[in-house]
């Protein structure tokens, strides 16, 4: 009996031993896993601030909006009321650039009460990702929330604004919370042009402008490629690969090119958005 019993006690002994060396983390050489993480987010910042930085500005597609007479329709943009089904760091980040674009778009058409209201959508949403405005920054928003119809003095603080959210985000440790403010812009951008192209009668030289935009397209691809492990991100890429290869296809766009590549930009648009 006494010989059962120790068995069966050393045999529970030896089980628990057991479970608790499967539960128990492997040890690590914590220094050397800490240069491992940061060379690899070093890295990935790097590689991002750099493409951002050589890429075209989705708000010159804006400037050009407004020079060649297209003309502002609000509910083209994103809505304002749909800005708290924004919930993950992806798509928070990724409003943040489309509502900003809006922002810009509105302004460029003296939509000042638009603009002022995007501004403070753009802060929140900024916010939530734990990027706190500097002290510059909370003056130029208390004027801009405290301007009525002065649209240049609103376009120079909006651009303030702007330039610091861009340094304070690429300074940050959120290089990919960057990369989808860019492509959440510039996908907006992209779209507000392709739907304004469809609507204009005569729109040469919209297709011509819109032609040259693959550069763009493959910028955002670059960054979408970098992100795509994270399976939020994947599905982006996907549509975003073919507008790319599009664009790099066709050099002369008619309405024939813009009738089959506008779909896809809003495809991707509802994908981010909807």
């Amino acid at each position: 009996m006494k010989i059962n019993l120790l068995k069966k006690s050393l045999s529970i002994m030896l089980m628990i031993a057991l479970i608790s060396g499967c539960n128990q983390a492997p040890t690590k050489n914590q220094s050397e896993e800490k240069t491992v993480d940061t060379v690899d987010v070093k890295a990935f910042k790097n590689q991002i601030n750099s493409i951002i930085q050589k890429a075209p500005k989705g708000i010159k597609v804006v400037d050009f909006l407004n020079d060649v007479g297209a003309s502002y329709i609000f509910d083209l943009t994103l809505p304002m009321a749909d800005v708290d089904k924004y919930e993950t760091q992806t798509r928070i980040s990724l409003s943040i650039g489309a509502y900003a674009m809006d922002m810009f778009y509105a302004n460029t058409y003296n939509r000042v009460d638009v603009a002022k209201q995007l501004s403070e959508i753009v802060k929140l949403q900024t916010g939530k990702l734990g990027i706190q405005s500097s002290s510059a920054n909370k003056q130029y928003l208390n004027r801009i929330s405290q301007m009525e119809d002065n649209s240049d003095s609103l376009t120079y603080y909006l651009d303030k604004v702007w330039n610091n959210y861009h340094q304070e985000f690429a300074q940050s440790d959120m290089p990919d919370a960057y990369a989808l403010i860019f492509i959440g812009g510039n996908v907006e951008a992209l779209y507000l042009l392709s739907q304004l192209t469809l609507y204009a009668k005569d729109n040469q030289k919209m297709l011509d402008y819109f032609s040259q935009q693959g550069d763009l397209a493959h910028s955002m691809l670059n960054l979408l490629e970098i992100l795509s492990a994270d399976e939020s991100v994947k599905p982006y890429f996907e549509k975003m690969k073919p507008i790319a290869d599009y664009f790099a296809a066709h050099q002369n766009f008619t309405t024939k090119e813009l009738d089959e590549l506008a779909p896809m930009i809003e495809s991707i648009r509802n994908e981010m958005f909807n």
